[in-house]
């Protein structure tokens, strides 16, 4: 009864090898064939010798499978062992490439918050420096107003100081812009400026046509 066991167990076994039988020995039942070993042996029939060499010679055909099966494994686990070093490689390297962006991720918010601060008080200065700007430009048109534009109703008829400033300061612009206009022209002739031409070209305009009669 226990040979039959061990006989129906390495049938067993055997069937499983075949299984995952491939060309590259995994589970060679064709070679291991223990269906035909016996674990049993009668002693009374053979030595202890030969029941030794029996068993022996069950295992031998087992120890090229296993031994290659080893040195399958420790070719895969030589494998994982660079692949776990270059993981772990480059995973360092993912770190420092990691440090370097968050660094620059930091320095860019600066930055930015540089510029923004910037501009707010750019924004301030320009709005502060604008309302300065209109307030003199106005402060200055009414000056000038004052000074040079028209006088006031009833001015004219009356012939005041603010008309007679007036008809002063056309004739002034009136004399300048002609003289200007005399020396040019002889400098368009004669190529220069001559110190005698601005007494002569003045005393060629006439600002008669100004004149106001009050």
């Amino acid at each position: 009864d226990r040979d039959l066991l061990v006989q129906h167990n390495n049938t067993i076994c055997c069937q499983e090898f075949a299984m995952c039988s491939s060309a590259t020995g995994y589970g060679d039942c064709e070679h291991v064939k223990l269906q035909e070993g016996f674990v049993g042996c009668d002693y009374k029939s053979h030595s202890g010798q030969e029941c030794f060499a029996a068993v022996k010679g069950m295992v031998a055909p087992l120890e090229g499978y296993f031994k290659g099966q080893d040195a399958k494994y420790e070719a895969i686990r030589h494998e994982c062992q660079k692949f776990t070093a270059a993981t772990k490689a480059k995973v360092a390297e993912c770190s420092y490439l990691q440090e370097a962006v968050n660094a620059k991720v930091k320095e860019t918010n600066e930055m930015g918050r540089e510029v923004n601060e910037a501009g707010e008080a750019l924004t301030r200065d320009s709005h502060d420096e604008c309302a300065e700007y209109q307030q003199c430009r106005q402060t200055t048109e009414a000056a000038y107003v004052k000074l040079v534009g028209p006088c006031a109703t009833g001015a004219y008829d009356a012939g005041g100081d603010c008309v007679k400033n007036r008809e002063n300061d056309r004739k002034s612009e009136w004399e300048a812009t002609q003289t200007i206009a005399c020396l040019l022209k002889h400098y368009c002739t004669g190529g220069k400026f001559e110190e005698e031409q601005v007494e002569n070209c003045k005393a060629t305009v006439d600002s008669y046509h100004l004149a106001v009669t009050y």
